[in-house]
């Protein structure tokens, strides 16, 4: 009963942007795990399917941890995702060879990024960075 109890008081503890962007982190692993299952042949790189279901889940415990760096990282995700697009030469055509999971997982990444940054979010970051730095 203990370990339910420090979960949920965990959970209670973080403001809801942060509950929120984590569950959406969370979700992506799920949402990538079960698209691979079931349609294996949407997926043109397994081994960068396998990375991307090990980064989402990483981020959704960092962001749960207020790790500093899960800000950065779906940033540079999205930078990345856009470069290609751009690089296509067509981003509506890149858009469409999209598998939706993956279309899914960024836009549930941005939404992510988005409550990231909210004050509420913003502000408990920093809160536990300086208590980490204290102690």
């Amino acid at each position: 009963m203990g370990l339910v109890d420090s979960i949920s008081t965990a959970i209670r503890s973080r403001p809801m942007a942060i509950r929120v962007a984590s569950g959406l982190l969370a979700f992506n692993t799920v949402a990538l795990v079960v698209s691979w299952i079931l349609k294996p042949n949407l997926v043109d790189n397994h081994g960068g399917e396998i990375f991307f279901i090990g980064l989402w889940g990483c981020l959704a415990y960092a962001t749960f941890n207020a790790w500093g760096w899960v800000r950065a990282t779906i940033t540079g995700i999205w930078v990345a995702y856009l470069w290609g697009l751009l690089n296509t030469g067509h981003v509506l055509v890149g858009l469409t060879t999209t598998s939706t999971a993956d279309l899914l997982s960024k836009i549930l990444g941005l939404i992510a990024l988005l409550l990231l940054w909210l004050p509420a979010g913003r502000n408990w970051y920093l809160r536990q960075a300086q208590e980490r730095s204290e102690s």
